[in-house]
């Protein structure tokens, strides 16, 4: 099997709607963003995302419940995370 696409675009053209993808990376090192934006281009829609930091704010889980924060980063409240995402998040117990 050949894993070595052409473009970021031909590396997500054959993820249909409500596909689960596992998405790497810790905050903005290493997070796989040209394949996000693709696949963000290319539309599919009921994605279930895996994975634990989707922000340097602090550390979000995706759950089917939504977004729960986990932890925040030294200096950021909930409230900070809330305002720069705009996401309903549920807070960790």
């Amino acid at each position: 099997m050949n894993k070595v696409s052409a473009s970021a675009a031909e590396a997500v053209a054959d993820i249909s709607d409500g596909a689960s993808l596992a998405v790497g990376g810790f905050g903005l090192s290493g997070i796989p963003a040209v394949l996000i934006d693709a696949l963000h281009a290319q539309g599919a829609t009921g994605l279930k995302v895996v994975s634990n930091n989707c922000t340097d704010l602090g550390v979000l889980d995706v759950t089917d419940n939504g977004l729960v924060l986990v932890e925040t980063a030294p200096g950021v409240t909930p409230h900070d995370i809330t305002a720069a995402t705009a996401a309903k998040l549920h807070t960790a117990a």
